[in-house]
């Protein structure tokens, strides 16, 4: 069975929020809003899904969603221009077990500085 591999404390310092933790660690919920948006970003860390949905303010239905199931990991990336993001690896881009660091060919990149903005690469 695989795992997801993160840092947790990446994650809080890149969204600037802490996470609702489920009992026993199942999940990660991280809830941000931010003009008139709702973002939440949901790490089952150990059935290696990540849940990005993204919801206009007092809507109850996303308008966007995207499910990465069999994700091996998600890490934080600084650029150079000083943007933080996470980026999440989809499922069977690495032959055996990511290790965190290793770079990701593709995936989805999520930042939330200045506004929002979730990226396929």
């Amino acid at each position: 069975m695989q795992r997801f591999v993160w840092n947790e404390t990446d994650f809080i310092e890149c969204l600037s929020v802490f996470p609702t933790v489920e009992e026993c660690g199942v999940a990660h919920h991280f809830d941000l809003n931010r003009n008139g948006l709702r973002l939440l970003l949901s790490v089952y860390q150990l059935d290696a899904e990540v849940w990005i949905s993204l919801y206009r303010e007092g809507s109850n239905q996303p308008l966007f969603r995207v499910v990465l199931e069999d994700s091996p990991g998600g890490r934080l990336v600084r650029n150079r221009n000083g943007q933080d993001y996470i980026e999440f690896a989809p499922a069977k881009v690495f032959g055996g077990r990511y290790d965190g660091e290793t770079v990701i060919p593709m995936g989805i990149r999520l930042s939330v500085d200045p506004d929002f903005n979730i990226q396929l690469f």
